[in-house]
C-alpha cells in the first residue's frame, strides 16, 4: 500500500511542466501531454486528430515512417498516440535502462516533426478509413449523438472528426501552423512514472525541453453542468438487437468530493457484475451486456451507460433503470454497498497508480484537465474516498440524476414508443 505521495512537479523557465512519479517497478512509463483536444476545434473539426496522427510518423532525425518505427521499436514495444476532448497524449512503456531514449523520443515528437506532403496525404487517407469504420459502428454513432445532445452548443459536443469525407482535407501548411501554436512550453507536460530515479533523467529533460517557446494557453469557456439540458434521440434500423445509452452531465474535477462519491455510485450501479442494476436486469431474464463510462473535465463531466438487448424488453429495461435511479435518489447506496465500493475503488486505484504504462498518461490527462493544478495521487484519492458516506451518495444522486438533464439515445429495432411514453417510463421522482 502506498503511504505517501510519490509525485513531484516542476516547471522549466519556459513553463514546460515535468511530473516525476518514481516507484519500484521493472518498467517506466513516459508520456507527453498537450493541452487542447477536439473540444477546441472550431472551423476545422478533426484537425487536432490529424496532427496527432502525423506527429508520430516521422521526425527530422527519422524522416520516414519505417525509419521512425524502427527507431522507437528498439526500446519500446509500442508508441501510443490518443486525442480526446481536452488533450493529446503520446506515451510508451520501456525499461529502466531505456528511459532516456524514451524521453528523447518525446522530445523529437515535440520539437522536430516533419510534414512531407505525401506522408500527410497517406495519413489523412488513414483517418478517412478510420472514420468510415467508426461511422459504420452503432456504438460510436450513439456516443457522438449522446455528446451532441448532452453538450449542445459548446465544444464538448464536438466529434473527434467531422466525417470521413472531410478529414482528408488537411494540408501540410495548416498542420505545421497548428503544431507551432500548440507545442509550446505552457501547453506541454512530460510525465515519467515507475522504475527510474529523478537524478537519472532531470538533466536530460532540462536540456531537451528548455528551448521550447513558452507560448500561450487559451482557456476554454467555463461550463456549468446544471445548465445543460437533456434530450431523446431515436434511430430505427434493421438489426438483431437494440442498443441504447442513458447519460447525465456531471460536475468536473473542480468538485473533488462529489466526483469521487459519483465513482462510488457508479461502482454499484453499473460498472460491476455485482452492481444492483446488473443483478436486477439479470434477475428479470435479460440477455444483455452493459458498459459504462465516467469522464471528467475541469468544470463538467459526463456519466453514461450502454445496454444492448432484444427490443421486446426495451420498455421493461427502462422501468428497471428508472426504479434504480429513484432508489439511489431516495436512499443512496447502502452501508454494505458503500464498504464494498470503497474496497473495489481503493484496489483499482492501487492497480492504476502502480502500472507505469497506465500511470504516466493518466497523470498527463489529469494535469490537462485540472488546468495545471497538481495531479491526482493514490494517497489523496484514498483519503477523499474515506470521506464518502451514504448520505453524500444520496445527495450526489439527487444532483445528477434529474429529468431535465437525462439524455437517452437508442438505435435499432425500437418498439413503437413515443418520446412522451419513454419520458414517462424514465420519470424520476
Amino acid at each position: 500500500m502506498i503511504a505517501v505521495s510519490r509525485l513531484s512537479q516542476r516547471k522549466l523557465a519556459n513553463e514546460f511542466t515535468v511530473i516525476y512519479d518514481p516507484f519500484v517497478s521493472l518498467t517506466v512509463g513516459v508520456a507527453l501531454a498537450v493541452i487542447g483536444g477536439y473540444r477546441d476545434d472550431q472551423e476545422r473539426p478533426g484537425i487536432r486528430h490529424a496532427l496527432e496522427h502525423k506527429l508520430w510518423r516521422s521526425t527530422r532525425l527519422h524522416p520516414t515512417g519505417m525509419s521512425f518505427a524502427r527507431h522507437w521499436e528498439r526500446f519500446t514495444p509500442m508508441l501510443h498516440a490518443e486525442t480526446d476532448k481536452s488533450s493529446v497524449v503520446f506515451h510508451c512503456e520501456t525499461s529502466h535502462r531505456h528511459v532516456r531514449p524514451a524521453i528523447r523520443l518525446m522530445a523529437e515528437i515535440a520539437k522536430h516533426p516533419t510534414f512531407p506532403a505525401e506522408q500527410v496525404r497517406k495519413e489523412t487517407e488513414r483517418l478517412q478509413e478510420e472514420r468510415g469504420d467508426e461511422e459504420d459502428s452503432p456504438e460510436t454513432r450513439l456516443n457522438e449523438v449522446l455528446d451532441r445532445l448532452m453538450f449542445a452548443g459548446d465544444g464538448l459536443g464536438r466529434s473527434v472528426d467531422r466525417g470521413h469525407a472531410t478529414v482528408g482535407q488537411f494540408r501540410p501548411a495548416e498542420l505545421r501552423t497548428l503544431y507551432r501554436q500548440k507545442f509550446v512550453g505552457q501547453r506541454l507536460a512530460l510525465i515519467v512514472s515507475g522504475g527510474f530515479t529523478r537524478d537519472l533523467v532531470e538533466p536530460l529533460i532540462t536540456r531537451l525541453f528548455s528551448d521550447l517557446p513558452p507560448g500561450t494557453v487559451h482557456q476554454s469557456a467555463a461550463l456549468n453542468y446544471r445548465r445543460l439540458r437533456g434530450g431523446i434521440r431515436l434511430t430505427r434500423a434493421e438489426c438483431q438487437k437494440l442498443t441504447f445509452l442513458i447519460g447525465f452531465p456531471t460536475f468536473g474535477f473542480d468538485q473533488e468530493l462529489p466526483r469521487i462519491a459519483l465513482g462510488v455510485i457508479r461502482n454499484h450501479f453499473s460498472s460491476r457484475i455485482t452492481s444492483r442494476l446488473g443483478m436486477k436486469l439479470d434477475a428479470a431474464g435479460f440477455v444483455y451486456s452493459s458498459t459504462d463510462s465516467l469522464w471528467f473535465w475541469r468544470d463538467v463531466g459526463q456519466y453514461y451507460f450502454q445496454v444492448p438487448l432484444f427490443p421486446e424488453k426495451f420498455s421493461r429495461a427502462l422501468e428497471i433503470i428508472a426504479a434504480e435511479l429513484n432508489l439511489l435518489r431516495a436512499e443512496g447506496v447502502t452501508a454494505d454497498d458503500l464498504d464494498h465500493a470503497k474496497h473495489n475503488l481503493a484496489m483499482e486505484a492501487g492497480v492504476r497508480f502502480t502500472k507505469p504504462e497506465d500511470a504516466a498518461p493518466f497523470y498527463g490527462r489529469g494535469w490537462v484537465n485540472c488546468g495545471g493544478a497538481p495531479v491526482l495521487s493514490a494517497p489523496r484519492y484514498r483519503r477523499v474516498l474515506g470521506r464518502v458516506d451514504c448520505r453524500l451518495t444520496r445527495r450526489v444522486a439527487r444532483m445528477i440524476f434529474t429529468n431535465g438533464r437525462l439524455v437517452l439515445v437508442a438505435h435499432g429495432p425500437i418498439p413503437k414508443l413515443t418520446k412522451t411514453q419513454i419520458r414517462s417510463l424514465l420519470r424520476l421522482r
